[in-house]
């Protein structure tokens, strides 16, 4: 199961314990995305499509319940190029559903009917904005005390219907996609001066898409939607991620180091072993010989590590001066010596596994 298939799944669940604002949730699914076309006898129809078969499950029941059988479903299932399934329902009547649901108030002004989906949205009277100082609110169905548990359960059904999410162990990303570009702005609206929720908006596949990319706002709607279960997931998958993202810039720099380190030492140790090759090396001052022949035994060693074979112990600038020094004679040889090949004095198996 998809994360997207999740959340859904928990918001059906969570409207199967309570069916108090369960029309609202049918209200959000129709809106949001049902074509509605007209028979040859002039009567209505509709269809939805979805690729989550709860939803269509639920969506099925909600007309047969509702309507008692006044419209009826029939149900294709089709295969996507993708190869998911997709179900396409065939509300009869649908008219006769919008009008229990409240929404439809029985007119259709032109002949073709799907230039009229915007007049039906804006004759739904769940749909019915007014300003107000601190914001927009539904207005009719509801009151003061009820208004965010419609506002939720409306955007849950918007989500059942035309909503995803991608996995979060891969990225974040969260959208709901419209047929109408008026109830795209409506819910835009809703997001930002009822939620506090910032998102984007642009057009594709013939759809209005509202998209969030910022997590904080993906787990504010994840609990609009009443998905708590999906949240704590959500939260654990970045937690999760941001742990391992520390892990690895940690052993990125720790491998960086040790890189460094070790090409340091293999540029000491060759210089070292070309002065022995040259016979300079016992021409070395004490304290280079020393710090030499330290070098030799703690190949992997940083500086640090071999300040604390030094007699008296020297610091790690000390230390870097010495051999600094050694490498300078080193390059002197070099220029003495053009004919000398590295082979002849150094193999890096002597000292590097």
């Amino acid at each position: 199961m998809t994360f997207s298939f999740g959340v859904k799944s928990e918001i059906l669940k969570n409207f199967a314990d309570d069916k108090k604002y369960l029309n609202f949730l049918y209200i959000g699914m129709l809106i949001s995305s049902v074509e509605i076309h007209k028979t040859s006898e002039n009567k209505l129809f509709g269809v939805f499509v979805t690729e989550h078969q709860k939803s269509a499950d639920a969506l099925i029941c909600g007309v047969t319940k509702i309507t008692k059988q006044e419209s009826t479903c029939e149900i294709t299932v089709k295969k996507s190029s993708k190869g998911h399934s997709r179900y396409y329902i065939f509300i009869s009547n649908i008219d006769i559903f919008l009008k229990k649901l409240g929404i439809y108030k029985g007119y259709v002004a032109s002949e073709d009917i799907q230039s009229d989906v915007d007049e039906i949205i804006e004759s739904a009277e769940t749909m019915h904005y007014h300003d107000k100082e601190n914001g927009y609110k539904l207005t009719n169905f509801m009151n003061e005390d009820d208004s965010e548990n419609i506002l939720k359960s409306f955007i849950c059904g918007i989500f059942l219907a035309n909503g995803s999410m991608t996995n979060p162990t891969s990225t974040y990303h969260l959208e709901l996609a419209f047929r109408s570009e008026k109830t795209a702005k409506i819910i835009s609206e809703i997001f930002v001066n009822y939620f506090g929720i910032e998102h984007k908006e642009t057009f594709r596949n013939k759809s209005y898409i509202l998209y969030i990319k910022e997590k904080d706002s993906i787990a504010d709607i994840l609990t609009i939607i009443g998905a708590k279960n999906k949240r704590l997931e959500f939260e654990n998958i970045i937690v999760e991620k941001n742990m391992r993202n520390r892990i690895n810039r940690i052993v990125n720099c720790d491998t960086a180091n040790i890189n460094r380190v070790t090409t340091v030492a293999l540029r000491q140790i060759k210089s070292i072993k070309l002065i022995q090759k040259c016979g300079n090396f016992n021409q070395l001052d004490d304290k280079l010989i020393e710090i030499a022949e330290i070098r030799l035994k703690h190949p992997y060693a940083s500086l640090t590590e071999l300040s604390k074979y030094t007699m008296p112990k020297l610091s790690k600038s000390g230390i870097n001066r010495r051999l600094n020094k050694i490498d300078k004679i080193a390059e002197k040889l070099k220029l003495q010596y053009p004919n000398l090949d590295e082979t002849d004095y150094f193999s890096e198996d002597d000292y590097f596994d």
